[in-house]
C-alpha cells in the first residue's frame, strides 16, 4: 500500500523509499498519536515544518492530506499505522521508526485518547483501552 502527496516521502508497506538522511542531524524526529484529526492533526502539521514527522493513526487511510499551504513542502511528514490500545502495535510502529530515524525518536506527543465516564485509577486496563 502506498501513502502519498506530491512532493511527499513516498512510503510502501511501512518502509521510506528514495531520500536518506543525511549523518548530521539538524532536525527532531517526532512521533505523535492520534494524528488523524483534531489537536494531533494540527500538531503534525506544525511539527512537519522543521522536523522528520511520524503522523501515527489507528487508520491511516483515512488521512486527509493537508492542501498547500503557504508553500510548504510535505516531505518530512510520514504517516504510519499504530493502535495505541495494542501493545503489538505499537512496539512494531516505535520500532520500525526508530530503525529508519538511526534509532532515534526525540519527541513522543500520546495524543490518541479514549472516552471514558470513570476515575482512571479506578478503571481496569480492558476499560481503559475500550
Amino acid at each position: 500500500m502506498f501513502t502519498r502527496l506530491a512532493r511527499c516521502r513516498l512510503v510502501q508497506n511501512g518502509g521510506p523509499l528514495g531520500a536518506t538522511h543525511s549523518t548530521h542531524r539538524t532536525y527532531h524526529t517526532v512521533v505523535v498519536t492520534g494524528a488523524s484529526s483534531g489537536i494531533g492533526y494540527a500538531t503534525a502539521l506544525e511539527f512537519a515544518r522543521d522536523s522528520i514527522f511520524y503522523a501515527t493513526m489507528r487508520s491511516p487511510e483515512t488521512w486527509v492530506w493537508p492542501a498547500d499551504v503557504d508553500g510548504r513542502n510535505w516531505e518530512n511528514l510520514i504517516v504510519r499505522a499504530m493502535d495505541v490500545t495494542s501493545d503489538k502495535s505499537v512496539k512494531a510502529a516505535i520500532t520500525q521508526i526508530a530503525q529508519e530515524e538511526e534509532g532515534r525518536i526525540d519527541i513522543i506527543v500520546n495524543n490518541a485518547g479514549y472516552g471514558m465516564v470513570a476515575p482512571l485509577e479506578g478503571a481496569s486496563i480492558a476499560e481503559a483501552t475500550g
